[in-house]
């Protein structure tokens, strides 16, 4: 019996390992998927274990999550790009915003 893959996510945090950084920052991504096209299961099924190693990643909305420090951005970053899809990282910078 041999030796089961290893998932494209657990590739990508080996490569990623001496990442690091902090801050918060927003991955913003977009698949260009004609009629019918769909963004393919696994890609879902990655960002799931991503999520689950790394902590500290949340969904702000369907294709934009908020990734507390740098190695969580450029991994989910990374997993959007091998899945041919578009993707930007925002640093996320914390104003004051008051009145008067």
């Amino acid at each position: 019996m041999g030796v089961p893959r290893k998932s494209i996510a657990d590739k990508l945090l080996l490569e990623l390992k001496c990442a690091s950084g902090d801050g918060d920052y927003l991955v913003v991504y977009d698949f260009s998927v004609g009629r019918g096209g769909r963004i393919p299961l696994r890609f879902y099924r990655n960002l799931r274990i991503l999520i689950e190693r790394l902590g500290g990643v949340d969904f702000v909305q369907k294709s934009v999550l908020l990734c507390r420090g740098k190695k969580a951005a450029l991994a989910v970053a990374k997993l959007v790009e091998h899945y041919g899809g578009n993707v930007r990282i925002f640093q996320v910078v914390e104003r004051n915003v008051r009145g008067c």
